[in-house]
């Protein structure tokens, strides 16, 4: 959705059950599809822990330190510049 600055990333996960079969990573390319159809820009999230590698695969910068998300535990904000987008999507 767009959010300033740019398009944030929100409420992204798989079933524990289904991780593993690249299903995330499906449905983050088609959602980088989509922002790039819509002029791109910078792209964001606020990314568990655990899902720091998918949006590392994808292009994403994990930026700054480590925190908690109330009722969410361990998260970090990650970023994806309009240029690696653009570059990704070629």
């Amino acid at each position: 959705m767009p959010e300033g600055p740019g398009w944030r990333v929100r409420g992204m996960a798989t079933a524990p059950e289904a991780r593993g079969r690249g299903y995330g990573a499906l449905i983050l390319a088609a959602l980088l599809d989509h922002v790039r159809a819509q002029g791109g820009g910078l792209v964001w999230c606020h990314a568990r822990e655990l899902a720091v590698p998918l949006y590392e695969r994808a292009g994403f910068e994990v930026v700054g330190e480590p925190y908690n998300l109330s009722g969410l535990g361990p998260h970090r904000r990650m970023e994806l510049q309009p240029e690696r987008l653009a570059d990704r999507g070629r």
